[in-house]
């Protein structure tokens, strides 16, 4: 089983449980951020490979700071196109969730 390497992980003293993936985000043109405009992502692993935090949906802002997480409940499970969408006229947030060939697929 890989490593977690918790060094490349947020560490929050009020939930110890989660420890979502660091994120580096380069930005070229800082005259045009929009600090009110958040960043979804949902990194996975490819199998074999390091894991640096946990996997699962992450919101960030503009610098890379978690604003929310959703950690997945088993390193063989990922998620993938998390994003906002409308439903009944309300926003939610949506992703898929499952195996993907070639991540952390070996039996959950």
């Amino acid at each position: 089983m890989a490593n977690n390497n918790l060094q490349a992980a947020w560490n929050f003293i009020s939930e110890p449980n989660l420890n979502p993936t660091k994120i580096n985000i380069t930005i070229y043109n800082k005259d045009k951020i929009d600090n009110s405009e958040y960043i979804f992502t949902s990194p996975f692993i490819f199998y074999g490979d390091a894991i640096s935090g946990q996997t699962g949906s992450l919101i960030m802002d503009i610098l890379g700071n978690p604003i929310w997480f959703r950690k997945l409940d088993s390193i063989y499970l990922q998620n993938a196109d998390f994003r906002v969408q409308k439903y009944k006229g309300k926003p939610v947030l949506t992703m898929w969730e499952g195996c993907i060939s070639g991540t952390q697929t070996k039996s959950p």
